[in-house]
């Protein structure tokens, strides 16, 4: 990651965290199983939040809305989904809405994040 994309990151982890401790905590949580599962992704900023790349290909983003956090999955159409917890009916997109710190476990958000092609 560029020192760029290092700034931009944490400026905005920064502006969540001065908007909602609470989103804040819940982002973080997050890029955390993110890091921990799929290491080899390259961080960036797009779109209004914080994105996941394998190689040059956008896999995955973490975005704040103002009642929720949205990860979604570019290729989620064809994940496991045993608990019905994907949302969309796009093409290819799915996302889970994140609604509690509590929603990152009880969602099973690590399930999914390893269905993220590396």
């Amino acid at each position: 990651m560029s020192n760029t994309d290092a700034q931009k990151i944490q400026d905005f982890l920064n502006d969540i965290q001065t908007i909602s401790t609470e989103q804040w905590e819940q982002i973080t949580a997050i890029r955390s199983v993110f890091n921990e599962i799929g290491p080899e992704l390259r961080e960036g900023i797009m779109y209004g939040g914080l994105v996941f790349f394998a190689g040059k290909e956008l896999v995955s983003g973490i975005f704040p809305y103002k009642n929720h956090i949205s990860i979604e999955f570019g290729n989620g159409v064809n994940f496991s989904d045993p608990d019905g917890f994907l949302e969309g009916k796009g093409k290819m997109r799915r996302h889970l809405k994140i609604l509690a710190k509590s929603d990152i476990v009880d969602k099973k958000v690590d399930f999914y994040i390893r269905q993220v092609e590396k």
